[in-house]
């Protein structure tokens, strides 16, 4: 097991003590933790959506499940952000019981590739992303005082008894330089005490760089991979009813006069950049 760096330590310690105030009840991307019948039980999912209501060309509310992104924001040669974070509304039989959250892996695409289709940059369709596993970079999460770090993994409990009203179950999450042109694949597994609720599949929440726009961002290549990871390409989402072929069609017609996106299960196209 590879021992966290003490300069690495030291950032970790610097962004649970002092970035919590900061980012905690962010609105924006987020994932609200739901459950669903599966063969007589239950099982949690996670539904990425965006609390401030905003469509980023993913949609408001994702059509798929299990995976959405978010963009770090760099401070002084690492960067933080608090989403994508967890929130459950309709708390249904979880509640009283406990929800934990256990990091099963992170993973990062490198330089992932892009084409000029019609003015408009797009990664090819049929692209398989290449997770790779971190090489020297730590990626940490924090809740409240508890940390769990892409070299050791673990688990957090996000709530010890969720109440009837629900929570914003608000991460901070940290890494130790500032990325880009890459993104980073944080994979979770929920899991739960309340009887008769099955663990989630992997969930995995994308953290794509910072930047002045949405290139820099990788925008585009974030909801690529969302959409691959969300469509069960990733073994993490719950496909949903494709988008009709005709719509896919009609969209495209309409590129010239700005339409802002259209998706399907492997083709992300963002026009709005």
């Amino acid at each position: 097991m590879k021992m966290v760096h003490p300069m690495k330590l030291s950032f970790a310690i610097t962004m649970v003590v002092c970035i919590p105030t900061l980012c905690f009840g962010h609105a924006g991307r987020r994932f609200e933790v739901k459950t669903e019948s599966d063969g007589g039980m239950e099982q949690l999912y996670a539904q990425g959506y965006n609390s401030s209501g905003t469509d980023d060309g993913g949609g408001v509310t994702r059509a798929y499940t299990n995976v959405i992104h978010d963009h770090w924001g760099n401070v002084f040669g690492s960067a933080t952000t608090g989403l994508p974070s967890f929130d459950l509304l309709a708390p249904g039989s979880l509640e009283g019981y406990a929800l934990y959250a256990e990091m099963v892996g992170v993973t990062k695409w490198d330089d992932p590739p892009l084409v000029e289709m019609g003015g408009v940059m797009m990664v090819p369709e049929g692209t398989v992303p290449v997770l790779e596993s971190l090489t020297s970079e730590n990626l940490f999460v924090a809740k409240d005082t508890q940390m769990v770090a892409s070299s050791t993994l673990g688990t957090l409990t996000l709530d010890n008894a969720i109440s009837a009203a629900g929570a914003h179950l608000d991460l901070v999450y940290g890494i130790d330089l500032e990325s880009t042109n890459v993104l980073y694949a944080v994979e979770w597994i929920l899991s739960t005490d309340a009887p008769g609720v099955m663990d989630s599949d992997s969930i995995y929440a994308i953290l794509s760089p910072d930047g002045a726009d949405m290139t820099e961002k990788m925008h585009t290549e974030s909801l690529y991979l969302e959409s691959y990871l969300g469509n069960g390409a990733g073994g993490g989402g719950i496909p949903m009813a494709p988008e009709p072929s005709a719509v896919l069609l009609l969209c495209v017609g309409f590129l010239a006069l700005g339409c802002r996106r259209s998706r399907r299960a492997g083709l992300v196209v963002f026009c709005d950049r």
